[in-house]
Formats: C-alpha cells, structure tokens, sequence
C-alpha cells in the first residue's frame, strides 16, 4: 500500500497512533542499503556509485567525502584503472592513504569475486569485504546464498555459473528482504496489508 508511510504523520499530527502489518523494501535501511552497494560495486565493475555508497558506510566521514571528491575530481566511471588513475592523480592529503588502502581492498575482492565459480564462494568475497558493516539482516541474506548452489545443482543447471549472475542473485536476495514499517501496536490506527 503506497498510502501506509503517509497515515502515521497524518493520524499522529492529531495524536492517534497508527499501527502496522506493512513492510518497506529493507535497502531503506542505510546499513543494509551498504550490502547492496558492496555488492553492486563487485558485479559491477567497482561502478562509481555503487562503491562510494559502501564506502560511505565503512569509512569515517571525511574519507568518505574524499573519496566522493576524487572519483568526480578524476570522473571515475568504473573499474579498477579508473580508481587506481584517481588515486594516483590526487594530491596529497589526511585520509588519502587509508582511503587508498579501503580502495585496494575493494579491487582486491573485485578481482576475487570475477573469478569465483559458486554462489557460496561471491558471497564469502562480498561478506568479508563487508566485515565492518553493523546490518544482520543484509549479512544473513547474503550467508543464505550459499543454499542456490545446492539448488542449481538439483535443477541441474544448464547454463554455466558466471560471476554475473552471481551478482544478480544477490542483489535480488538483498532487494528482496523487507522491514515491518510499523510493528508496535500502541492502539489507534491499523493498517493490515
């Protein structure tokens, strides 16, 4: 229901609370909105976007800024040269080292989760890339992946596993986890989905 969100505002404003059996997409969450950025930013060729997102969560706000600040600086698109040529051009600065090494780590894992050949074995890469995210609702989804290998293999899969739909499964896996808008019933107002 699109209205949901809208009621509690509504119906709080004249004091009558508002309880809820509805749920929100759980990447609403910024915690776990960083486990689909992490791995956006593996299948995706370290894009741009998706690696500041994670970035943003795992480093302290200052490196994070910069590293939004080099990427444009160097219009970083994607991929390993883009960031490395960004790095390499940037001038000296507190943070640039760490920033470098967060950077390296993520390249790091790239390169590990092009060559991986299970779904288990990309989201090992993705949760210790991750290691440093709070989210255990995004952590959990991405340690469940390891049960499509053994489902591909009953369907007897005919095509070849590629780090692609990896990816895929996995963003599908975080984008399918949902959060109860709601939950506590303090009277007034339900809403039932």
């Amino acid at each position: 229901d699109p209205y949901g969100p809208w009621l509690e505002p509504v119906f709080g404003g004249y004091g009558i609370p508002v309880t809820s059996s509805l749920s929100q997409p759980a990447v609403a969450n910024p915690e776990t909105r960083a486990w689909l950025d992490l791995v956006r930013a593996l299948g995706r060729d370290l894009e741009r976007g998706a690696l500041l997102g994670f970035l943003d969560a795992v480093l302290p706000r200052e490196q994070a800024r910069l590293a939004e600040q080099l990427a444009r600086e160097a219009a970083v698109v994607r991929g390993e040269h883009d960031w490395l040529a960004a790095l390499d051009a940037a001038r000296p600065e507190p943070g640039l080292d760490a920033l470098r090494s967060a950077i390296e780590c993520a390249i790091d894992a790239r390169r590990a989760f092009a060559a991986s050949r299970s779904f288990a074995e990309t989201a090992s890469i993705a949760l210790a890339l991750g290691a440093g995210l709070s989210d255990d609702d995004g952590r959990a989804a991405l340690e469940g992946a390891a049960g499509l290998d053994a489902i591909e293999r009953a369907a007897g899969a005919a095509h070849p596993f590629t780090p692609e739909t990896a990816a895929a499964a996995l963003e599908s896996l975080l984008l399918e986890l949902a959060t109860p808008w709601r939950a506590r019933d303090d009277g007034g107002v339900r809403i039932l989905d």
